[in-house]
C-alpha cells in the first residue's frame, strides 16, 4: 500500500485451519442472517446474531440494511421515549464495535448518521468518541466528514470549527484532512460574503503567516504545501476571464467571397483566457454601418469544439451573417464583447469590456482575386526539407498582422496592488527557505510557481523567465520522477515568452518564396525541444506553422489556430492518432506533416478516453456508415479525426503504422480530398479504395465532391484503358513465354537421351575393362603360387639334408 512493496509470507498449518474454521462460522452466521432478514425476524437472538455478523465483518451492507429495517420496526412498536432512546443507544454500540474492526467502514458510518437523524442521542458523546478518533488516526476522512456532519446537526458555528482545524494543526503540521477542512471553511465563508474584503484580506494574510510556519517546520512535508496552492488560487492564479485575443484585428479590411468554399471564408474569432460560456448575441454586440439600406444584420457565435458548452475559443461565420447581402456591399462592423453580462467562467464574470472594428467588403467569384484560390495543386515545400526559399522576415509584425496582438494586462485588475504586495512576500518566504534548504522540492517549485503568478500579474514582460527556467532545471535534477512534468512547465514557459510580444514572435517568422511568385508567412517554433504548447489565443493569425524537431505528445489547445493551413508536427513524439484530434478543428487545414513520429509504436493509447469510440451512440460521434469488414485492422480513430477534414497533403512515413497498407487505404477512405499522401499524388475511388481496403468503414462525405468526381472519373477511365493496354502485352508475354517454356523441355529431353546412350557404353566399355584385368590378375596368381610352390619343394629337400649331414657328424 502507498508504494511499499508487498510481501508473501509462507502460510502457517495452524494459522490456516484457525481460518478456514473462522471462515465456515462466518458463512453458517451469514446464512442465518440472511434467513432473518428474508423471514422479517426481528427477535432479539435475530439481532444478536446480525451484531456479532457485523463485529466480524462491518463490509455486509445487507446486515445494515436489515438493522434499519429492524430499528423502525422496533420504534414503531414503542411510544416510550427512553425506551426508544435505549434502542438508538444500542445501535450506537453495535455500530463502535464494527468501527473497531474497520474504522473506515461506509456502511458503519451512514447507519450511524441514520440513527442520529431520529434526534435523541448526545451529539456531546459523539464529538468526544470523534475527538478520540482523530486522535488515534488524524488523517481519517470519514471522521473528518462525519465531524462536518455532527456540525451541520448541531448547527455549529464555522468559527468553531476552525478553532478546531487550528487545534488540529498545531498538534501535527502534517495533518493533511485539516488542511483541507480549514479550506472548505474558509470558502463558505467568502462565497457566501459572511465578511467583508477588507476582513478577508487580513485573514488571507494570517493564513499566509500560518502556512509559513508548516513548511518552515516540515519542509518535505506536502501537506502545508497544498494549503499554500490552495490559498494562492484564493489570491491570484484563477483569475476571472479576459479577452486574449481577437481576429480581424482591430482596423483591418476583409474581402468575402460568398461562393467560394468554406476553406477560403472568414470568421470572427474571440480567443478568452479561460475557458467561457454565454456567448452570444446579447453578451457580443455588433453594430455596423453602410452606404447601403441593410435592414439586419448578426453574428451566430459557436464554441470551439463544437461539442462543448464552454470553451476558450468561438467563432463566428462572416458567410451566414452576410447571405442576405449583394456583392459589393460594404460594412464597418464595431464589435463590443461584454456588453451586457452574461459571458462567465467557473472563477467569475468577464473582465471589463473590449471593442475592435474593421471594414468589411462583399464580392463575388467574377471579382479578380477571389476565385478558389486554395486548391493545392502541388505538394508544400515543408521548412525542415526545403532549404532554399526560405528567409527571415525583415517586415515589421506590426505592419504583416496590420494590427495589435491582445495583451492580457493583469496589472488593471481588481486589487492587483495587494495581489504584487502578497506574492513578493511568498517569494521572499520561498527563497529563505531555499537559504536553508538547497534541495527542497516543495520549496523550488513554489517559487517558480510564485514566478510564474508575478510574471502574469507584472505590468512588463516576463522579468523572472530565466530564474524560472533554471528552477526547473533543478528541479529535474533534484526528482527525476517527475521530470516530464517540470519539462512540460518549462516548455509552456518557452512557449509563453515567444509569444509575449511581437518583436519576440519576429524572430520565429520566415518567408517562403512560392513557384508561382507569392510570399507565405511561416512561423518556425522548431528545434526548442517543447514538450507542451500554449498561449495559442495570441497566434490567431497564422496561416502556416513549423513545430518540427520537438518532443511534443499532443497538440492541445491548436484549434484556435482558426486560419492554419499548413502544419508541420514532424519529428516529435505524438504516439497516436487521436493525440491530432484538436486539429480535425481547423477548417482551412491543408497540409499536414507528421512525419517520423511514434505513431503505432506504443500499444496503449493514453488519448483514447478522450474520444468516443465507433460504438457510440452519442450525437458528438461522427457520423459513419459500417461496411462488412473483411479482412486487416480497423483503425478507428481515423475516421474519429480525420474524416471531418479536408486535407489535401498528408506526410505521414517515418512512424511505424506508416507501413501498413490497411492504414494508409484507410487515411485515403476518411479523407476525401486528399491529393498527396508521402508526396505520391492519390487517386481517389470509392470502388478502387473497397477492392484495396476489403471494404472498412465508409464515412459520410461531409463536402460537396461533385466537381472533383467528374474529374476523377475522367482520370479513372484513362487509367482503365492504360491497365487494358498493360493486360493485353502481359497476355502476349506471357504466350511467348510458354513456347519458349515448350522448346526449352523438348530440347531438354533430346539431351537427356543423349546422355543416357553415352553413359550405358561407357557402362558397357568400363565393365569389359574390367574383366581382362581380373583374368590378368588371377593369371598372375596362378603363376605365383606355382613358383611358391617349387621354391618350398627345395627349402624341404635343403632342411632334410642339412638334418642327415648333422646327424653323420655326431
Amino acid at each position: 500500500m502507498h508504494g511499499r512493496p508487498r510481501t508473501i509470507q509462507a502460510p502457517d498449518p495452524a494459522r490456516q485451519r484457525h481460518e478456514e474454521a473462522k471462515t465456515a462460522n462466518f458463512q453458517a452466521l451469514l446464512e442465518q442472517v440472511l434467513h432473518n432478514h428474508r423471514d422479517r425476524n426481528f427477535s432479539k437472538e435475530a439481532l444478536l446474531q446480525n451484531a456479532k455478523l457485523l463485529e466480524a465483518n462491518p463490509e455486509v451492507y445487507t446486515a445494515w440494511n436489515y438493522r434499519k429495517l429492524a430499528v423502525t420496526h422496533l420504534l414503531d412498536s414503542l411510544q416510550d421515549e427512553a425506551a426508544r432512546k435505549s434502542v438508538l443507544d444500542n445501535e450506537l454500540l453495535v455500530i463502535e464495535r464494527a468501527l473497531m474492526r474497520n474504522f473506515k467502514s461506509y456502511g458503519a458510518w451512514h447507519h450511524r448518521k441514520w440513527i442520529l437523524q431520529f434526534g435523541l442521542s448526545s451529539l456531546d458523546h459523539e464529538y468526544r468518541l470523534l475527538d478520540k478518533l482523530l486522535t488515534s488516526d488524524a488523517r481519517n476522512f470519514h471522521g473528518w466528514a462525519y465531524r462536518r456532519f455532527l456540525a451541520k446537526i448541531k448547527k455549529a458555528t464555522e468559527e468553531h470549527e476552525l478553532q478546531y482545524t487550528i487545534k488540529k494543526i498545531n498538534e501535527n503540521f502534517s495533518n493533511y484532512s485539516a488542511w483541507h477542512s480549514r479550506s472548505v471553511l474558509l470558502s463558505k465563508q467568502f462565497l457566501a460574503n459572511a465578511i467583508e474584503r477588507n476582513t478577508w484580506l487580513k485573514a488571507l494574510t494570517e493564513e499566509y503567516d500560518l502556512v509559513k510556519q508548516a513548511f518552515f517546520t516540515e519542509p518535505e512535508d506536502q501537506s502545508g504545501w497544498f494549503y499554500l496552492v490552495w490559498l494562492l488560487s484564493q489570491t491570484v492564479i484563477p483569475s476571472r476571464p479576459l479577452l486574449a485575443g481577437f481576429w480581424p484585428p482591430n482596423g483591418s479590411s476583409v474581402a468575402l467571397n460568398l461562393d467560394a468554399p468554406c476553406r477560403t471564408r472568414y470568421s470572427v474569432v474571440l480567443c478568452f483566457s479561460v475557458p467561457v460560456c454565454g456567448v452570444n448575441t446579447e453578451t457580443v454586440s455588433v453594430r455596423f454601418s453602410s452606404k447601403v439600406q441593410i435592414s439586419e444584420f448578426g453574428l451566430s457565435w459557436i464554441c470551439v469544439p463544437d461539442n462543448s458548452n464552454s470553451s476558450k475559443v468561438w467563432i463566428a461565420d462572416l458567410a451566414d451573417s452576410c447571405k442576405s447581402l449583394d456583392a459589393g456591399t460594404f460594412l464597418t462592423l464595431d464589435v463590443e464583447i461584454g456588453a451586457r453580462p452574461g459571458i462567465i467562467s467557473e472563477d467569475g464574470p468577464l473582465v471589463g469590456v473590449q471593442q475592435f472594428n474593421f471594414n468589411l467588403e462583399v464580392r463575388s467569384s467574377s471579382v479578380p482575386g477571389c476565385g478558389e484560390h486554395d486548391v493545392l495543386d502541388a505538394c508544400v515545400a515543408w521548412p525542415g526539407e526545403c532549404k532554399q526559399g526560405f528567409s527571415r522576415c525583415e517586415q515589421s509584425m506590426g505592419t504583416v498582422l496590420d494590427g495589435p496582438v491582445v495583451q492580457c494586462e493583469r496589472h488593471l485588475e481588481p486589487l492587483s496592488d495587494w495581489k504584487m504586495e502578497t506574492l513578493k512576500a511568498q517569494i521572499d518566504t520561498c527563497r529563505e527557505l531555499l537559504d536553508l534548504e538547497e534541495d527542497s522540492k516543495w520549496g523550488m517549485l513554489m517559487l517558480a510557481r510564485l514566478l510564474v503568478a508575478h510574471n502574469q500579474l507584472a505590468s512588463s514582460h516576463s522579468p523572472h523567465t530565466d530564474e524560472i527556467q533554471q528552477l526547473y532545471k533543478r528541479l529535474m535534477k533534484v526528482d527525476p520522477t517527475h521530470g516530464h512534468y517540470y519539462d512540460e512547465q518549462s516548455s509552456s514557459l518557452l512557449f509563453s515568452q515567444i509569444t509575449s510580444s511581437l518583436h519576440n514572435l519576429s524572430v520565429h517568422c520566415w518567408k517562403s518564396q512560392q513557384s508561382n511568385g507569392d510570399q507565405e508567412l511561416w512561423l518556425r517554433v522548431n528545434n526548442l525541444s517543447l514538450s507542451k504548447l500554449g498561449y495559442f489565443e495570441k497566434l490567431i493569425w497564422v496561416q502556416n506553422l513549423d513545430l518540427r524537431n520537438n518532443k511534443l505528445h499532443s497538440l492541445e489547445g491548436i484549434e484556435a489556430l482558426q486560419f492554419l493551413i499548413n502544419l508541420d508536427v514532424s519529428h516529435n513524439q505524438l504516439s497516436s492518432i487521436t493525440a491530432l484530434q484538436p486539429i480535425s478543428f481547423l477548417p482551412k487545414l491543408q497540409a499536414l506533416n507528421m512525419k517520423w513520429n511514434e505513431i503505432g509504436s506504443h500499444p496503449t493509447d493514453t488519448n483514447r478516453y478522450l474520444f468516443p469510440t465507433a460504438l457510440s451512440n452519442s450525437p458528438e460521434s461522427i457520423s459513419i456508415k459500417i461496411v462488412k469488414h473483411q479482412k486487416g485492422p480497423l483503425y478507428w480513430e481515423v475516421y474519429e479525426v480525420f474524416s471531418r477534414m479536408r486535407l489535401r497533403q498528408l506526410d505521414i512515413y517515418g512512424n511505424p503504422v506508416s507501413t501498413s497498407e490497411f492504414f494508409r487505404s484507410q487515411l485515403i477512405e476518411a479523407l476525401p480530398c486528399l491529393l498527396w499522401l508521402d508526396g505520391v499524388h492519390v487517386s481517389w475511388g470509392f470502388s478502387k479504395l473497397l477492392c484495396n481496403a476489403g471494404a472498412l468503414f465508409v464515412p459520410i462525405p461531409r463536402v460537396d465532391l461533385t466537381d472533383r468526381l467528374h474529374s476523377q472519373i475522367q482520370e479513372l477511365k484513362v487509367e482503365n484503358e492504360e491497365l487494358k493496354a498493360r493486360l493485353a502485352a502481359l497476355e502476349a508475354r506471357l504466350s511467348s513465354l510458354e513456347s519458349q517454356k515448350q522448346a526449352d523441355k523438348e530440347h531438354l529431353l533430346a539431351k537427356s537421351k543423349v546422355v543416357e546412350y553415352t553413359l550405358t557404353a561407357s557402362v558397357a566399355n568400363l565393365a569389359t575393362q574390367v574383366q581382362k584385368a581380373t583374368i590378368a590378375v588371377s593369371s598372375k596368381v596362378e603363376e605365383c603360387m606355382q613358383e611358391c610352390r617349387r621354391k618350398g619343394l627345395a627349402l624341404c629337400l635343403n632342411w632334410w639334408l642339412a638334418l642327415y649331414l648333422v646327424g653323420r657328424v655326431r
